[in-house]
């Protein structure tokens, strides 16, 4: 998250993260680095499957200050609002981002999720995946697929930046990256 919105729901003392929870458990509670290093090494675990490298890709797409933020799996919003998960992202859809900015009124880009459904082996059918791009403060904002051989044909740090993206919605106004973080288009723009 950008410094704005952690100072906000720092504010707000009814939300805890993960990384808080590590912080007071009993019998060896842990430092605020390593709790964080902790909450990454699940990063890591996505990127290491294909549908990690889409979304990662979708998220350096839309994100100019990516490097800045707080990321975390998208689970992690269930299990810290509702306290369980499906462990398949089923809760984790505009629903919950819509109930989420309801009670937080955030500003576009304070939270942003990428949003993809499993699918398996997509790419011995020749069948796309498909995400979804959701910004708390305005909603779906990008609809689009990705080739699932071109996650599995890089490593999952992306060294040769993102995979390729087909874009096949965006909402009317939306313009990637300008948006959501107020910085450079950096010649992405999508048409309404």
């Amino acid at each position: 998250m950008p410094p704005r919105t952690r100072g906000r729901l720092e504010e707000i003392k009814c939300v805890e993260t993960q990384v808080h929870q590590l912080e007071r458990m009993l019998g060896m509670p842990y430092e605020h680095d390593d709790a964080e290093m902790t909450m990454q090494k699940v990063n890591a675990w996505r990127a290491v499957h294909s549908q990690g490298r889409g979304l990662y890709s979708v998220l350096y797409e839309h994100l100019d200050d990516l490097e800045d933020r707080v990321v975390r799996e998208g689970e992690f919003m269930s299990n810290i609002l509702l306290g369980w998960n499906f462990g398949d992202g089923h809760l984790n859809d505009e629903r919950l981002v819509a109930a989420v900015q309801a009670r937080l009124g955030l500003e576009p880009g304070d939270l942003v999720m990428v949003y993809c459904e499993s699918q398996a082996t997509p790419w011995r059918h020749g069948r796309p995946q498909e995400y979804r791009v959701i910004d708390a403060a305005l909603g779906t904002v990008e609809r689009g697929t990705w080739d699932v051989r071109d996650c599995v044909a890089t490593q999952p740090w992306l060294p040769d930046g993102p995979i390729p993206l087909q874009v096949t919605w965006t909402a009317p106004g939306f313009v990637r990256r300008q948006t959501l973080t107020r910085g450079s288009t950096s010649g992405q723009e999508q048409p309404a």
